[in-house]
């Protein structure tokens, strides 16, 4: 190995795993021939983690970063990107739940499957988790499957992840919650990602940090994620609010034709109609879909707006005549209640109108 590579633990009272790991790392180091540094990131410990990750800076290349007045593990994590040396960084767990033998399976994705990105998977065939518990296993598996809008790896969860320092130049991360792995997976700058199979032991010294706290703080990075990613799911989210602002548009519009302009309202409803349309529109495209016209359009970006505009019209009348069409089906013929029946034909509609503005009218 001929990069040069920084490993990031983030810790709070880790002293016994620091001073069991950092030796072992070192050794893997040493032994394969690693330009390495282990970055110690510590929020003020009450058992002195960073102090013995300070000693042990004596002896083997750790750098030991003391927070204080702050707390959180990617947070921790980001704060160690400040110190990084080399083309490849990576974190991992103080506890040995990663193993440092496994270090050089991972870094070996960058020479060996020119990897921009490589992260341990206990999920693989060769993959193993040693003495979990059932309720690890469940907030594991539940956890994973909240993390699929966002990528389609299997263990996106893991915590072992090593990247090229550009990956995540110039990427906006949010330090919220402890899985700073999948922040980087859904906004990262990388083209080629290697799962690798690791095994998961259970922690050798201290207690778990997986609180009640810790899965409110990850609910919400999920939350954050689905407005800051373009996913599909979070796409269909925005998507259904901007038609909630159309509908306030539409009917504020409508009454100030009635009665404002006394206008008959049949011409009331069409030209409202025209007016929440062309502000869902406007949403849309640089909200929803985020439209960028800079390098990519090979003609106008007026020409280009106005396709994009008629394209959306013709997708929201088609999303109308599927909404009257099922309405009738739905209550004439089928006998279902007036209100339960609009519901389902508007939320027909609304998918209609979302894959056609997605696919076709903003493609």
């Amino acid at each position: 190995m001929h990069e040069r590579v920084s490993i990031i633990i983030p810790t709070y009272n880790e002293a016994e795993n620091i001073r069991a790991i950092v030796p072992k790392i070192s050794e893997v180091f040493n032994k394969h021939g690693i330009d390495g540094k282990i970055i110690v990131v510590d929020d003020d410990s009450p058992d002195g983690t960073w102090k013995v990750a300070e000693e042990l800076g004596n002896q083997y290349p750790v750098k030991s970063v003391r927070r204080q007045g702050e707390r959180g593990l990617s947070s921790a994590v980001i704060k160690g990107f400040e110190y990084a040396e080399g083309d490849i960084i990576g974190f991992m767990d103080a506890d040995f739940s990663h193993s440092p033998d496994q270090i050089i399976d991972l870094l070996q994705a960058f020479t060996l499957n020119n990897a921009d990105l490589a992260i341990g998977s206990r999920y693989l065939d060769a993959g193993k988790i040693s003495k979990w518990p059932l309720r690890r296993r469940l907030a594991s598996w539940g956890a994973t499957l909240l993390a699929s809008p966002f990528t389609s790896i299997k263990d996106p969860m893991s915590g072992f992840v090593f990247f090229k320092k550009g990956v995540v130049e110039g990427v906006s991360l949010n330090p919220i919650g402890f899985k700073l792995g999948l922040e980087i997976l859904a906004k990262g700058k990388y083209k080629r990602l290697k799962e690798v199979p690791i095994v998961f032991q259970n922690r050798l010294h201290g207690e778990s940090k997986l609180t009640g706290k810790v899965i409110i703080e990850y609910l919400k990075q999920l939350w954050q994620l689905l407005w800051e990613v373009e996913t599909p799911v979070g796409q269909f989210m925005k998507f259904s609010l901007v038609g909630g602002t159309g509908l306030i548009v539409n009917m504020a519009v409508y009454s100030i034709c009635i009665y404002l302009i006394h206008l008959h309202y049949l011409p009331s409803a069409i030209f409202s109609f025209a007016i929440a349309m062309s502000s869902n529109f406007l949403l849309n495209r640089t909200w929803t879909f985020r439209v960028r016209t800079v390098g990519a359009v090979r003609e106008p970006p007026l020409l280009t707006f106005r396709k994009q505009y008629l394209r959306f019209a013709l997708v929201c009348l088609m999303g109308l005549g599927i909404n009257l069409f099922l309405l009738h089906l739905l209550h004439s013929v089928l006998g279902l209640h007036e209100l339960l029946a609009q519901f389902l034909a508007v939320l027909s509609a609304t998918a209609v109108n979302f894959v056609g503005s997605k696919r076709w009218a903003f493609k």
